[in-house]
């Protein structure tokens, strides 16, 4: 069997190299260890590492599973004279991220805060982790100068620390948080930094990089090179990618950068007009939808965008019975989840493809931003 102390070991590494029903496996295995060994601060710790880990994973089975744990090792703490600030910290952090996954935002605010008040000087590389997650908070709600100083303030203590990981990370959300100010040149220049670290990259922080790079030459108005590079991330969205919460970021910039492709493409007096075709750019733009849409089955957060990104793609197609449909249930899962920064997104555009298919279809408002 697998001992308690080398369950604890595995879990971290094990979500990176194993698949869903493996990892699954291999929590259950410490699990059982760390229960049979009757300790229960290692008990704790392994359902608190548990939970932290299938927090970030953008599925139902994963969210409740990280619920589950996350119960267990809080009535495990509760009964303890001493506790763990890191374990607990885990704790903090697993619940903001479930509450991220299903829009309540506020209450993801207030659960990040905890978590990085308990890490602070006991666990910088945790406390940047829950920091970052806090920016990811406000790049959903529209926040982009707030996301910005944290990505920019954990960005720098990663890079005292010699923390790649974390400086990747920061890099990252900071191209994210600059494509959402419009401020596109400098979004260039931070996402060209990862360079030197493209060989530690994930699966999705690959995607993630080449799509905010596609969306900050598309803002410029490099379409062509805007479109290698997302038609780049569509190819790797192919392969097995790792389901921390930057996968969320990741496949909506890249359906709303191939979206705005397409519509660039279609409209004949464009500056820049693409030299692929439209019905190469539909299928492009179709398969970026489809990817969300299978992400967003389990993930109400998700639902929302995918609801919006498709509703915007068959607006694109003219097929307007579907489309308004789609608006439709975008707008109330917004309304019903009380995302007012996506519900604003949402009715914005309903008003600009309301009149699509006449001659102004080359002033429609074109998605520029990531988040």
């Amino acid at each position: 069997g697998i001992n308690a102390e080398y369950g604890g070991i595995l879990l971290p590494y094990s979500y990176f190299y194993t698949g869903e029903l493996q990892y699954f496996y291999l929590a259950l295995c410490a699990i059982n260890s760390a229960t049979v060994s009757g300790d229960p601060v290692s008990l704790a710790n392994i359902y608190a590492e548990v939970s932290f880990r299938f927090s970030s994973h953008p599925y139902f089975i994963s969210r409740l599973f990280s619920n589950y744990a996350r119960e267990k090792a809080w009535s495990i703490v509760q009964q303890m004279k001493e506790s763990n600030t890191s374990e607990i910290g885990k704790l903090f952090y697993a619940q903001g991220i479930s509450y991220l996954q299903t829009c309540n935002f506020e209450e993801a605010r207030s659960q990040l805060k905890k978590a990085i008040n308990l890490y602070h000087k006991s666990d910088p590389r945790q406390e940047r982790l829950a920091q970052m997650s806090l920016a990811v908070v406000h790049l959903f709600q529209g926040e982009n100068e707030q996301a910005l100083k944290i990505f920019l303030h954990s960005y720098k203590s990663a890079c005292q620390d010699e923390d790649v990981q974390s400086t990747i990370w920061g890099l990252l959300g900071m191209g994210s948080s600059f494509i959402g100010l419009g401020e596109y040149n400098k979004a260039i220049v931070v996402l060209k930094r990862t360079v030197a670290e493209q060989s530690k990259f994930t699966m999705t922080e690959q995607i993630l990089c080449k799509t905010l790079q596609a969306l900050a030459y598309f803002g410029l108005g490099d379409s062509e090179r805007s479109l290698q590079l997302a038609h780049e991330a569509l190819i790797d969205t192919k392969q097995p990618v790792d389901k921390k919460f930057f996968v969320l970021l990741a496949f909506q910039s890249l359906a709303d950068c191939l979206l705005n492709l397409l519509e660039i493409g279609q409209q004949s007096s464009h500056p820049h007009p693409l030299s692929t075709s439209v019905e190469v750019l539909s299928s492009l733009s179709k398969e970026a939808c489809q990817a969300l849409q299978d992400l967003s089955t389990s993930t109400p957060l998700m639902k929302v965008i995918s609801l919006r990104c498709n509703a915007r793609y068959y607006s694109l197609l003219k097929e307007t019975q579907h489309a308004a449909s789609l608006w439709d249930a975008a707008l109330r899962a917004a309304q019903q989840d009380q995302w007012k920064y996506e519900e604003e997104r949402i009715q914005h555009q309903i008003d600009l493809y309301s009149d699509f298919g006449d001659d102004s279809q080359d002033e429609l408002f074109t998605e520029t931003v990531s988040v």
